[in-house]
């Protein structure tokens, strides 16, 4: 069975070829790159220099808290410092101090900090740790 050229005119109009080959650089470029910069950002912070976090607290008196923050490091050899808060019972920050991070033969390691505070305080955390 053969095609005629009238069919072939005939299924040609009929079912034209698709006209859109800039479609697919146009989507595909911009997908390209997002996901190029996700894994990026990704890779990048997941492992942070110097990251910390409260491994326990005690509350000594109105006026003071002890806090063993536990420091983290990617390498040994990373100093930076953390700041290290304490809040009373409606999330009021009531005390803060930097604590610096000197290079140590261990990633990971437990300082003891003490804050002295103008109120009550009920718990401890860390905000952001900075490698230098």
């Amino acid at each position: 069975m053969t095609i005629s050229d009238i069919d072939r005119r005939r299924i040609a109009e009929r079912y034209p070829e698709r006209r859109r080959p800039w479609l697919v650089p146009v989507i595909a470029a911009p997908l390209l790159a997002l996901v190029v910069f996700w894994l990026w950002i990704s890779a990048f912070h997941s492992n942070p220099a110097l990251s910390a976090d409260v491994a326990a607290f005690e509350v000594t008196s109105d006026s003071e808290i002890k806090v063993k923050v536990m420091i983290d490091r990617s390498k040994p050899e990373v100093t930076g410092h953390c700041l290290v808060y304490a809040q009373a019972p409606d999330f009021e920050r009531v005390g803060e101090v930097q604590v610096p991070v000197a290079a140590s033969d261990r990633k990971v390691e437990q300082v003891e900090v003490t804050i002295r505070t103008f109120r009550r305080s009920t718990s401890a955390s860390v905000d952001r740790c900075t490698a230098d």
